[in-house]
């Protein structure tokens, strides 16, 4: 995994930057920056699949930062001395939290989750879906678990599935949204439905809610509630020749 560190301090990009070269041998340090815009610039030269990203610094924090990356195709790890940005940094998804000083031990924890995490993701580009299953779900309902027990849904009630992190939003067509701990991709594994089509990494969609493809970019959907989701540059031809063929209702 190529990794880039973003922190104002060079002492905490060093020993981060030694830390993982030590500890961390899945991990490729390709860059380090002082501030975002040089991290802007390394994200785009390097294309990393984890940013480091520190909180304070200077006229624009991790958390504002974070913020704004409002689609991204790699991983943030928040590393900060304070406790305080845990929460907002997982609201905005961020995978991690690190508190400083760093401690190798932690640090590798977090590494094997990042580990995990990309390879329950490694088929998402080459496969759409996976081979049928005893638990596989074609219709009717879904058990979607929360701290009381748990909730059952309706697979055609069910407008996307949206990765989170370590976990997975389930959008229902009434506008709930309910957080789960399971994986996207464990949902894209229990799903057989062919309604559900996996058109990003982080989104797996019912296309009965689909009203509009777009060709800006690489492609958009556009759904009837008139939210816009990208469609992943390697997705777009199956997508396309999946909607050709797909009988009229």
């Amino acid at each position: 995994m190529n990794v880039i560190i973003v922190d104002d301090e060079l002492h905490g990009r060093e020993n981060l930057k030694i830390l993982i070269e030590k500890h961390c041998p899945s991990l490729n340090v390709l860059g380090l920056a002082s501030n975002v815009f040089e991290a802007n610039k390394l994200i785009e030269l390097h294309k990393p699949n984890v940013v480091f990203l520190d909180v304070a610094m200077g006229l624009i924090d991790g958390i504002t930062y974070l913020k704004s990356l409002k689609e991204r195709d790699f991983q943030v790890i928040i590393v900060s001395a304070y406790r305080d940005y845990a929460m907002q940094a997982m609201e905005n998804g961020a995978f991690g939290y690190l508190l400083k000083p760093v401690l190798s031990l932690t640090l590798q924890e977090q590494i094997k989750s990042l580990e995990n995490f990309f390879q329950e993701h490694s088929d998402a580009i080459n496969n759409n879906k996976p081979k049928n299953g005893a638990n596989n779900s074609s219709g009717g309902k879904i058990a979607v678990t929360h701290s009381n027990g748990y909730l059952l849904a309706d697979i055609t009630d069910i407008i996307r599935f949206e990765a989170h992190g370590n976990y997975t939003r389930i959008h229902l067509a009434d506008g709930t949204v309910l957080l789960t701990s399971k994986t996207l991709k464990r949902y894209n594994d229990q799903i057989q439905s062919p309604d559900f089509f996996r058109i990003h990494k982080t989104h797996f969609v019912n296309i009965t809610f689909v009203k509009e493809v777009l060709n800006k970019g690489n492609g958009f959907v556009v759904l009837k509630d008139g939210t816009e989701l990208p469609i992943a540059v390697l997705k777009r031809p199956l997508f396309n020749k999946y909607m050709k063929n797909k009988p009229l209702d």
